[in-house]
């Protein structure tokens, strides 16, 4: 395992919001539409905690009409 992408993942799982958001993408991939009601958070806030856990390599998007869809990344 490579200590580098293993601490982006701990840095990304080192916040509450980011454990929820993670917590709701364990029954299935979910529009962002659904993450906003559901986390109560502002569009740039869901923004902000997805580009973490995206770039962390736990969450993987795709883009289906206007909404972007987040799902568990299952490569790891």
């Amino acid at each position: 395992m490579d200590p580098q992408k293993t601490s982006l993942m701990f840095k990304a799982l080192s916040d509450e919001m980011r454990v929820k958001f993670i917590m709701e993408l364990m029954d299935g991939e979910k529009c962002a539409c659904d993450l906003l009601k559901n986390l109560h958070l502002t569009q740039p806030a869901l923004s902000h905690h997805a580009h973490i856990l995206c770039a962390s390599g736990l969450v993987e998007t795709k883009r289906i009409g206007r909404w972007t869809h987040f799902a568990l990344n299952q490569q790891n």
